[in-house]
């Protein structure tokens, strides 16, 4: 019975997925199709978190009364933007992206020039460790986009950029959620699965106006 439920389950998101993926081409946009050309020492490849996910998250923050964080939003790693794409239906947020990927950069723009929210989202081309702007930004999103030694140079250079703010980081997939904890400077306060993906989620607080003093 559980193998059958687990079979069911398995193909519901198939089906889900399919459905999205034909819908999204009838429009002409390109959010969720696999993208394994990209995976290399610098980065984890493209993957995307779905729809039902981006909702659990933004609810189980206004549980924290915490969304007031969200209202600065930065996707790193932002791959083709479906993500900002979902966020830029809360009023009054300041929405934008890093990627690293000339390609995938490309089509994330094209997405939104699509949806006439390209006014609304800014997107950088740029290396994660070389964005200077992380201090303007109260919620960072990210889908496990580095390996190790590169996550451990973005986090350090995180908490650099921010001594003094109130912050989220939002961790899909957290790969190496012992680096970050092992910095004192984030509490876990949230730690749940997606729905329908089954992917784990970590969303860290960091409040340095107390660290700072």
């Amino acid at each position: 019975m559980t193998e059958f439920i687990i079979d069911m389950k398995g193909i519901i998101r198939s089906i889900l997925y399919n459905a999205t993926l034909l819908y999204h081409s009838i429009c002409g946009l390109d959010f969720i199709r696999k993208d394994t050309t990209v995976h290399n020492k610098y980065n984890n490849g493209y993957g995307f978190t779905d729809r039902n996910q981006i909702k659990k998250i933004v609810n189980f923050i206004k549980t924290k009364r915490l969304d007031s964080l969200l209202d600065n939003f930065l996707d790193v790693g932002c791959g083709k933007g479906y993500v900002l794409a979902q966020m830029v239906y809360r009023n009054n947020v300041r929405l934008a992206g890093i990627e690293c990927v000339p390609h995938l950069a490309s089509i994330a723009y094209n997405n939104f020039k699509r949806m006439n929210i390209d006014n609304r989202i800014s997107i950088y081309l740029k290396d994660a460790l070389e964005f200077k702007d992380y201090a303007n930004y109260s919620t960072l999103f990210m889908y496990n986009p580095f390996p190790k030694e590169i996550m451990i140079r973005f986090i350090k250079k995180v908490i650099e950029a921010k001594t003094g703010q109130e912050y989220l980081i939002i961790y899909i997939h957290p790969q190496y959620h012992e680096e970050i904890m092992q910095t004192g400077h984030f509490a876990l306060i949230g730690s749940f699965y997606g729905k329908f993906r089954h992917q784990l989620i970590n969303i860290y607080y960091s409040s340095q106006k107390n660290m700072s003093k």
